[in-house]
């Protein structure tokens, strides 16, 4: 159960004042590592990162391919999905064919959603260097730490994306996102070019098909890729969207 020593900082990052009965002692600010481990303590909100009811008879009614995955200590509803949603091929980076995605079957409703705007856009095939993998928030394994806080990944309910495909051209973030100069959020940052614009732009309009998503502006870490995640705890603690300060992996 979340306390008063829980509760209070939470209340800060969502700029809402804490309970009356909860006296503050020591204000210093949580780390992410902490603050990701007192959010999963709350409760999940009450849409598709919550409960997975129906969700296969909605994937099944947009005409998603997919099948029973091997179970997972850390996914909800894991399943294998086609690597062709949407008309919008989803290939890892070195794998020569496309193989299908092992993921949570929420992460997967709103995979199928970005399609439409990947489409939009003339992206044809998304290169990725993975979907589910068994990790902690702050290192380790489920394994290696028992009880530590899963990542999105080990949720089965992230994908990281390194580039983009059109008909005639591709677009590596390593390469042709421009890293900001300052603090300006991501999407407010000023366009570098046209495949910088072509980047910034689409992730931006990703945001609330998923909740949170790191840039290469985020940390070193994601300098060659952008993570796109469906995190539950996300709206929990108030850090969600393109690039927050803080950010439930």
């Amino acid at each position: 159960m979340v306390g008063c020593t829980a509760v209070a900082p939470i209340a800060a990052l969502r700029e809402e004042p804490a309970p009356e009965s909860c006296a503050v002692e020591d204000e210093r600010p949580l780390d992410a590592v902490q603050v990701s481990e007192i959010a999963v303590a709350a409760a999940w909100h009450a849409d598709d990162t919550e409960a997975p009811r129906g969700c296969r008879a909605t994937l099944a009614a947009r005409g998603v391919r997919f099948d029973d995955a091997s179970p997972s200590p850390t996914i909800v509803d894991p399943i294998k999905v086609a690597p062709l949603l949407g008309d919008v091929t989803f290939r890892h980076v070195h794998d020569p064919k496309p193989r299908w995605l092992w993921v949570d079957c929420r992460f997967a409703l709103r995979l199928h959603a970005a399609t439409d705007l990947l489409r939009a856009r003339g992206v044809r095939e998304v290169l990725h260097v993975g979907t589910y993998e068994p990790k902690c928030v702050g290192g380790g394994t489920p394994e290696s730490r028992p009880g530590c806080t899963p990542s999105a990944h080990a949720l089965g309910m992230a994908i990281d994306v390194v580039s983009l495909v059109t008909a005639h051209d591709d677009f590596v973030f390593e390469r042709d996102f421009v890293k900001r100069g300052d603090a300006t959020p991501t999407c407010e940052t000023p366009r570098r070019g046209a495949r910088d614009t072509f980047l910034k732009e689409l992730v931006c309009a990703l945001d609330g098909t998923f909740n949170v998503l790191l840039t290469p502006n985020w940390d070193d870490r994601h300098k060659t890729h952008v993570h796109l995640a469906l995190h539950p705890t996300a709206k929990a603690w108030w850090a969600n969207g393109v690039d927050p300060q803080l950010a439930p992996e």
